[in-house]
């Protein structure tokens, strides 16, 4: 499944801002399964138009998961 998940606004010429997902997993899940569940889950305008699956998300020294990556 997914371990930490991460999502943040890319600039877009058309659009202003798109959402975009960094996610960590903790098992082989297809990116599909992600995407899917985020259109059944989320508002059209929250859901990513890009899902990344990364090996670590880095964190800060208080532990937080880093907004610039």
């Amino acid at each position: 499944g997914i371990h930490r998940a991460y999502v943040y606004g890319e600039e877009n010429s058309v659009c202003g801002e798109i959402p975009i997902a960094k996610i960590e997993v903790t098992k082989n899940i297809c990116i599909n399964d992600v995407a899917e569940f985020c259109a059944k889950t989320l508002s059209p305008n929250k859901i990513p138009h890009r899902i990344m699956i990364v090996d670590n998300l880095q964190k800060n020294e208080s532990g937080k998961i880093k907004r610039v990556q």
